[in-house]
């Protein structure tokens, strides 16, 4: 009886830890993994209330940003980095502007969240001013790494 309940007890903690490691992380949880592993970044789904939308223009279009928060360059801040061909697939599933659709509703975002630095730059040298944050972006490739609810 005695082996039987530590069989038992094992299972349970076996199921446990495997249910903690498919579990969406919440902003904060993704923020300390990446944090914790400056290299490599932690790979995962991360789940968050859209509260802002940016851009950003690149050779292949426009890059939209998914904020966990208004301020994107808070600390508390999950980015989610909408590439250009992803963002137009979202954008014709959605019918229009991510920002129009995406403002206020959640999401749960599969990637590989990475602590990126962002310097501040002079405005008008485009040069390095010696100040910068730390933001962790989570690079999204593909529509289907993106759920909304």
């Amino acid at each position: 009886m005695r082996a039987f309940l530590v069989v038992v007890g094992v299972s349970l903690l076996a199921a446990t830890a495997a249910l903690a490691q498919t579990a969406n992380m919440t902003p904060e949880q993704g923020i300390a993994a990446a944090a914790a592993n400056p290299e490599g970044g932690v790979t995962g789904t991360f789940e968050f209330i859209v509260q802002s939308v940016g851009d950003a223009k690149s050779a292949k279009g426009a890059i939209i940003y998914l904020n966990s928060e208004t301020d994107y360059r808070a600390p508390t801040n999950i980015s989610a980095m909408i590439m250009p061909l992803t963002a137009t697939s979202l954008q014709k599933t959605l019918g229009g502007p991510l920002k129009e659709h995406l403002v206020g509703r959640r999401v749960a975002i599969t990637g590989t969240a990475k602590q990126t630095r962002i310097d501040f730059l002079d405005e008008r040298t485009g040069k390095r001013v010696g100040q910068y944050y730390f933001q962790t972006r989570i690079s999204v490739r593909g529509a289907d790494r993106v759920r909304i609810f």
